[in-house]
């Protein structure tokens, strides 16, 4: 499912109730840098944050977090990818931003499966579709309305 359209009308509902106009996309990891990209040039955003991770080769476990950008000093950082299961790498990139400063940080994920739950650390907000399930305590949007018709 192209994520597109559901980032959009998410950021729609975001910005309906927000005054923020300091904000970036955030590319939590290398994998979700190419559509990252490609999202911002459809929303015509061009404030695009590239984060970086690091993990353990023996244990697989996430050991840092890094970017290259300075300090995110009062903006609102949208974090974006296709898929939301335990929430490690979301927790450790969102720290990280606040960490640079960033007054809120937002996960906009397209399935939430939320294994752990929904109260990921250092994130304020989150949206998903209902994919792979309705989901509690969070902005959820009805998938049907980005499925080909």
């Amino acid at each position: 499912m192209p994520n597109h359209e559901f980032v959009k009308d998410a950021l729609a509902d975001y910005f309906s109730r927000n005054q923020s106009t300091d904000f970036c996309l955030v590319s939590p990891d290398g994998g979700a840098l190419k559509k990252i990209h490609k999202l911002a040039a459809f929303l015509e955003i061009d404030n695009v944050v590239e984060c970086m991770k690091e993990r353990d080769v023996k244990t697989g476990a996430l050991t840092s977090f890094k970017t290259t950008t300075e300090s995110l000093s009062g903006q609102t950082c949208f974090i974006i990818d296709d898929i939301c299961d335990g929430g490690g790498t979301f927790a450790g990139t969102a720290k990280m931003l606040k960490e640079k400063g960033a007054a809120k940080v937002v996960l906009i994920v397209s399935h939430g499966i939320f294994s752990k739950g929904t109260a990921i650390e250092k994130v304020d907000e989150i949206y998903c579709t209902d994919s792979f399930r309705p989901v509690d305590n969070v902005n959820c949007f009805s998938i049907e309305k980005y499925l080909p018709a």
